[in-house]
């Protein structure tokens, strides 16, 4: 079965990206999403519906610049990308891209860039 993790930047409510999730999860997809903000209603929603969600701890990222919450992340999502054999990798919007695309440098997995109106 193939792994897909999803970096998605908000913690609102998005109904195009959990259907988009849910669809996947129908496909028999493993489905794993990360969320680049504190926990709120999009982690809930993924949640209900059974996705694994990748918790960060954004207490010691609150007043930190964007280039090093970057980093942070890059190797957050290294670190769980190699543990959980990920295939894919689907990055919503300009910052998870970036987020994605830094961390394709330095591990296997194929990357596909979203955003609005696409």
């Amino acid at each position: 079965m193939k792994n897909i993790l999803i970096i998605y930047p908000y913690k609102k409510k998005a109904i195009d990206q959990l259907s988009a999730i849910q669809l996947l999860k129908n496909q028999d997809y493993n489905i794993h999403v990360l969320i680049l903000e504190e926990i709120g209603i999009m982690h809930k929603e993924c949640k209900k519906i059974g996705i694994k969600l990748v918790y960060v701890d954004y207490k010691n990222l609150k007043k930190k610049n964007l280039i090093y919450k970057i980093i942070i992340f890059s190797k957050i999502i290294f670190d769980y990308i190699k543990k959980n054999k990920i295939n894919f990798v689907f990055s919503h919007l300009e910052t998870s891209c970036i987020i994605a695309g830094i961390t394709n440098i330095f591990c296997n997995f194929k990357h596909f860039y979203f955003k609005h109106n696409t």
